[in-house]
């Protein structure tokens, strides 16, 4: 996740693959302990990514308000 992507790539082809059924973990066979950490591990840095960014810009919008204040 370093660099500047555009993080709603890598989102949807997570929710893609979530929804066709091939990266649940019946369908990855993440049945076990370790294969079930792994996808949470995978969905929480992919959250705190989101969230990452949209603090930075909600940060930057209200600046721009306030400077236009």
């Amino acid at each position: 996740m370093d660099g500047d992507i555009d993080i709603r790539i890598p989102a949807t082809a997570l929710r893609v693959m979530v929804a066709h059924g091939s990266f649940t973990p019946t369908g990855t066979d993440s049945l076990t302990k370790a294969g079930a950490e792994a996808l949470q591990r995978l969905s929480d840095v992919l959250l705190q990514e989101c969230e990452r960014r949209f603090g930075a810009w909600l940060h930057e919008m209200l600046a721009k308000r306030d400077e236009a204040a």
